[in-house]
């Protein structure tokens, strides 16, 4: 039996992929990793392009010998999704394709229209068995947590448990046996050992946990509760078994310099799981890394000192919103008064870390402009320095905030899904946007807040997109001096560690494990 799996992602940090290609090969089934990406990175704000023709003559060519083929779907990539299957199909009729990912997961019905299996929730143990199915030649017509057609008719069934003991479950693949990558638009390249650092970069993406505790209504676990709530229940890999899977892939990869823990909630942990964490981290791992789930509400002092004095060198941390009112719809368990809190005790170890990131929601339909005014008067209130992440707020199909929107007429079930970082240039949203360039004075806040100009109906793009750049441009800065080169693509991350390495993590017995590119 032989898989191909493809992502159509930026990155080839795709985590859920390459679980699921390591969990299928443990059990005996070959695969094959192919990346397509359509954008140059995540913080590229073009919108989803269509794969060339030579592309997909190519991609036809390399799968052609497979028996099975996945394709992992996110929402906003539904539309090329659809694209590489109706080519597959049309040019290897023979061989079925499955989607996996939260897109199926939370709309199958209308995802089983293009697609010949769905493998719904958690991918592991469902498309393992769709796999033996399908290599014993039975039908996979009753298999828990996958969907699937025959003749017209389609066989709906429930989701598969979420796996309790996440240790049961082997590390990423990256053995990079049969590994490729889309370049120059058309080419498919192979990912090799001598070439993995041009595409990886020297940042090792993983997950500690999964599930999330809360259930913000514009988030996708707000779907998947909805689904099976074993998909958002919080379980976490015992430390020595996230340690033994860094430890290997920093043998296997020595240039590897930094870890981006990428958990919704890795905070919602306890205090003791956290030590117990930070102690084995420190023992044996000695590299910086990086946490964006922070969540106000499960932060404590206690976690952030035992997470720094392992390594942590940023944080990211959800907002969204300063008016209770919108948190409230968004079912946000947060008030401003905690989150100025935090911000304070995010400053405590500056000079070891990088500024942290604040996320904000912003084109919120039910926003009003007191709404907004609340948000921006919170951004006085953070402790400086810091930056912003402005995300555009979009209706994710499965959530609780897209069923009101459609209730609403807000948006109907075929409205598409632009990019999140396309924030509308209104006067508003470029005076919350001046705070992720510098705290804005009193003084100068107030003229900037005179009443005729908030009210203005015009919008500004050149001067958004000029913002827009600059908060990139000074978050990078501040990542150079602290040694931070995470954020940057591949290519600078390898030349700023070659100029200047990373900064050695502090630990008791004095050792280090930071080294530069140069002395491998």
């Amino acid at each position: 039996m032989k898989v191909a799996l493809l992502s159509p992602y930026s990155e080839i940090n795709v985590i859920g992929l390459r679980t699921i290609s390591a969990y299928l090969k443990a059990h005996g089934i070959a695969t094959r990793l192919v990346f397509l990406p359509l954008q140059k990175s995540y913080y590229s704000r073009e919108q989803f392009i269509s794969y060339s023709d030579a592309a997909l003559d190519n991609l036809t060519r390399l799968v052609k010998d497979v028996d099975l083929i996945g394709i992992s779907v996110m929402s906003h990539y539904h539309d090329p999704a659809v694209q590489l299957t109706a080519a597959l199909k049309g040019k290897l009729p023979h061989i079925p394709v499955v989607w996996g990912g939260i897109h199926p997961t939370v709309i199958p019905e209308q995802c089983i229209k293009a697609a010949d299996y769905l493998c719904i929730g958690e991918g592991e143990m469902p498309m393992l068995e769709l796999c033996r199915c399908l290599g014993e030649g039975k039908p996979a017509q009753d298999l828990p947590g996958i969907w699937s057609k025959k003749n017209g008719a389609v066989f709906k069934n429930s989701p598969a448990r979420g796996i309790t003991d996440l240790d049961t479950i082997p590390p990423q693949d990256y053995d990079l046996e049969n590994d490729y990558i889309l370049v120059s638009k058309k080419d498919l390249m192979p990912i090799t050992p001598g070439n993995i650092l041009a595409f990886l970069g020297v940042t090792y993406w993983t997950m500690f946990t999964r599930g999330c505790p809360f259930s913000c209504t514009y988030c996708c676990n707000d779907a998947l509760r909805q689904i099976h709530p074993d998909f958002t229940k919080l379980r976490a890999k015992t430390p020595e078994a996230m340690v033994r899977e860094i430890t290997a892939i920093t043998e296997k990869f020595p240039f590897i310099r930094y870890i981006n823990f990428q958990d919704d909630t890795l905070f919602a942990l306890s205090e003791e799981k956290i030590r117990q964490f930070a102690e084995q981290y420190k023992r044996h791992v000695r590299l910086p890394f990086l946490i964006p789930g922070v969540q106000p509400s499960v932060f404590t002092e206690k976690k952030f000192d035992y997470l720094v004095d392992a390594g942590m060198l940023r944080a990211r941390m959800g907002i969204q919103t300063g008016s209770k009112r919108m948190l409230s719809l968004y079912n946000r368990k947060q008030d401003n008064e905690t989150v100025i809190r935090v911000s304070h005790k995010l400053q405590k170890h500056a000079k070891k870390l990088t500024m942290p990131n604040y996320d904000l929601i912003l084109d919120n339909p039910w926003e009003t402009q007191t709404d907004l005014l609340e948000t921006i008067a919170l951004l006085g209130k953070l402790a400086p320095p810091y930056s912003l992440n402005l995300f555009s707020l979009r209706f994710f199909p499965g959530t609780s905030l897209y069923a009101k929107a459609l209730e609403e007429n807000i948006i109907d079930d075929k409205t598409g899904l632009d990019h999140y970082l396309n924030c509308k240039p209104t006067y508003l949203n470029l005076i919350i946007a001046l705070f992720g360039l510098c705290k804005v004075p009193p003084r100068l806040l107030k003229l900037l807040l005179w009443k005729r100009l908030i009210n203005t109906r015009r919008t500004f793009p050149l001067l958004h997109r000029l913002i827009y750049n600059l908060i990139l441009y000074r978050r990078g800065i501040y990542s150079l001096v602290t040694r931070d080169y995470s954020m940057f693509p591949p290519s600078l991350q390898i030349l700023f560690c070659k100029l200047l390495p990373p900064r050695r993590v502090s630990v008791t017995d004095k050792r280090t494990a930071a080294v530069s590119v140069n002395e491998q």
